[in-house]
């Protein structure tokens, strides 16, 4: 009696559906790749928009000002040249800290009205009561917990009347997408974005990927990943009243919230 032997199909197995490759993980030491790149990148876009939606407030307040997430200062510097009041800029992150504090150092408005605090907000001992309170590029940063914390540190931070500004957010992008490229000399400076779902959770991962070429080609690329946890407005406008705030006047680009 013969056997028939099995087929060469029929012996291998089925080839494996490929696995997607894993997303690049947040940086232990956040902003340690974008320090470097982030004024040259963003400063012009981000400074006119500062002096556009924020300069006016700014001229405005009379006791104080807080800005949260103040990153290298691009904003600091505006509200600074805006005002004679004191601002209470807050920036966690030590590389952006970094270049915050050079640029404190060559400002004659950062140096008489800036103070720089190294905690998050959660963290901050009491300052005195402040009628603004400017939150830009960083709302859909915090875990819910800690967004809703900061709206309760904003009703206890802002004098009555004083307002809180909060930028709205853009389209997530799916894709890879430009955000913003430099020439310099010979040396061109260009950054991409991209974001994805993490798998089990409401958060988005941020790509961000710099690349920095000559006539010559390539010289190197970097690139670092940040976690954001996307929030509708609708959903800020209601924790934000939770916490006790009423909705402020209209301001384009921006939600406004008055204590």
């Amino acid at each position: 009696m013969s056997r028939t032997q099995p087929s060469a199909a029929a012996r291998s197995p089925a080839p494996a559906t490929p696995r997607p490759s894993p997303q690049p993980a947040p940086d232990p030491e956040p902003y340690r790749v974008t320090a470097e790149f982030y004024d040259l990148l963003h400063r012009s876009r981000y400074r006119r928009k500062a002096q556009r939606e924020l300069a006016a407030l700014a001229r405005s307040a009379r006791a104080g000002i807080l800005e949260v997430g103040a990153g290298t200062g691009i904003v600091t510097e505006v509200l600074a040249e805006s005002t004679s009041v004191p601002v209470h800029a807050v920036e966690p992150a030590r590389a952006m800290r970094t270049v915050l504090l050079s640029r404190w150092a060559g400002s004659s408005p950062m140096r008489r009205h800036v103070r720089v605090y190294p905690q998050p907000v959660q963290e901050l001992r009491p300052v005195d009561p402040v009628d603004l309170m400017v939150c830009v590029n960083l709302v859909d940063g915090l875990a819910p917990p800690t967004r809703r914390l900061l709206w309760s540190r904003a009703r206890a931070l802002l004098r009555p009347g004083g307002l809180l500004v909060v930028d709205r957010t853009g389209a997530v992008p799916r894709r890879p997408k430009p955000l913003s490229a430099v020439v310099v000399g010979d040396t061109r400076y260009e950054v991409t974005v991209v974001a994805a779902p993490v798998e089990g959770s409401r958060r988005l991962r941020w790509t961000f990927r710099y690349t920095v070429t000559t006539a010559e080609g390539a010289v190197r690329e970097e690139q670092e990943s940040f976690d954001l946890w996307p929030v509708e407005e609708a959903e800020v406008r209601a924790e934000v009243a939770s916490a006790g705030l009423a909705a402020g006047p209209p301001q384009p680009g921006l939600l406004v919230f008055r204590r």
